[in-house]
């Protein structure tokens, strides 16, 4: 029976085809797992209808349609999740708090303003992804056709 090492991440692999090769990089365009089909986020992480597509720089040679096997850092995956989800309920309560109490603002508009921060939180979010959103790095681990 083997251990369990607290001090290692534990990662999901993923899947991908690739679709497009250039000088340096290539494009993968990850095939769904099978948990996306039960997400009740329904392609909050970007996909919806589409597959989502990442640009991974690579010296290593590929073809299109060569079947590869990335991997995303769990430590990234938290971080955007923290992000995406927390932040927007951070930004209202804040919002909130600022409108009731520090500026003596109604209830209505106490509300108001926490709908503000909301909008807030995602221009904030938009700007992240434009910021950093390039260092979005997949691993390649290996081809797998």
């Amino acid at each position: 029976m083997s251990e369990l090492n607290l001090n290692e991440e534990i990662s999901v692999d993923e899947i991908g085809y690739v679709t497009e090769v250039g000088k340096g990089y290539i494009i993968v365009e990850q095939i769904p797992a099978s948990t996306c089909k039960s997400c009740s986020m329904h392609g909050f992480c970007g996909a919806g209808a589409q597959h989502p597509k990442n640009k991974i720089m690579t010296k290593d040679k590929y073809e299109v349609g060569e079947k590869i096997r990335v991997r995303l850092s769990p430590s990234k995956r938290i971080i955007d999740s923290l992000i995406i989800f927390i932040l927007p309920i951070l930004m209202m309560i804040i919002f909130y708090a600022l409108g009731k109490f520090a500026f003596h603002f109604t209830e209505d508009l106490s509300i108001v303003s926490s709908i503000v921060g909301l909008v807030v939180s995602a221009g904030i979010i938009k700007i992240i992804d434009v910021k950093i959103g390039d260092d979005f790095k997949l691993e390649i681990l290996e081809k797998l056709s």
